[in-house]
């Protein structure tokens, strides 16, 4: 038991569950909350001096861009050609 008014628990150990052991006090008491996580030798990740390098950041070059062209077929055009002339005299007359 931990903390001023003994309402902390810390568990150390190899086998042990954080989040179901969590889960069960949610279940039981109302609220748990987990302070800190560590390995059973009771180092903690804090301690260490060794800081590890960050890894650069992931380059991404994008593949050039082609634009599609669009092909407009052009509208045909026809010539009118008026093969009757004038209008041929009336026969009738």
């Amino acid at each position: 038991m931990k903390g001023d008014d003994k309402s902390q628990i810390e568990v150390t150990g190899d086998g042990v569950d954080a989040v179901k052991l969590a889960s069960q006090l949610r279940k039981s008491v109302g609220f748990a909350e987990l302070v800190s996580v560590s390995a059973a030798g009771g180092e903690n990740k804090e301690d260490k001096k060794d800081d590890p390098k960050p890894e650069p950041p992931f380059c991404y070059v994008s593949p050039p861009f082609n634009p599609s062209y669009h092909y407009y077929q052009a509208v045909p055009s026809y010539e009118y050609v008026d093969n009757y002339g004038p209008s041929p005299p009336c026969s009738i007359l």
